[in-house]
């Protein structure tokens, strides 16, 4: 039974992998942006965690609303992403989607929020799916004589690889509960 899970898994390896690889420019660039250019922080907080499963197509509505809860138990847009999303990826064979939250505050001392659930999903044969998901959370408040730059942060360039940085986070953390590293 093991190895029949492992391979229910195997073809969701490559599919998180691949999403790695696309963002992975993005990634480093803003990094190095947040490390290390942009250090005036008075609080981060980190929030990381995935999951495998195998679901029953029977049982797999419910579950998906129970496991949206359950990874974002405190933001019912963010739930309601991470649900319409499993729920349309029930229809392809192997597919992978996200749902991001990004929340930059521009005033001194700002808080800045950043969310991503990574999700793959596999048909399986009997009815079943085997889904994974990693999920990515990054919080920093600015120091009190500190703020974003709007002009900076708002453009469409940089918006974009933030958003592929909180991605890269999350795709690993699903390659990371197929592979387990």
């Amino acid at each position: 039974m093991a190895l029949q899970k492992q391979n229910s898994y195997s073809d969701l390896a490559p599919v998180a992998k691949e999403q790695m690889q696309m963002v992975k420019s993005d990634y480093s660039y803003m990094s190095k942006v947040i490390s290390n250019l942009h250090m005036n922080y008075k609080k981060t907080t980190e929030e990381c965690h995935n999951g495998k499963y195998i679901i029953s197509e029977s049982k797999f509505t419910k579950w998906s609303q129970a496991k949206a809860k359950e990874i974002s138990p405190n933001d019912k847009d963010m739930q309601a992403q991470i649900v319409a999303k499993m729920e349309a990826l029930q229809y392809v064979d192997v597919g992978q989607d996200k749902a991001i939250k990004i929340d930059l505050d521009y005033a001194w001392g700002g808080t800045q929020r950043l969310k991503c659930v990574f999700l793959a999903v596999k048909g399986l044969p009997n009815d079943k799916y085997a889904v994974v998901y990693g999920l990515y959370s990054f919080q920093w408040a600015e120091a009190d004589n500190w703020r974003l730059r709007c002009k900076y942060w708002n453009s469409e360039d940089k918006k974009q690889k933030l958003e592929n940085w909180v991605l890269y986070r999350a795709a690993k953390r699903a390659y990371e509960a197929i592979t387990g590293y």
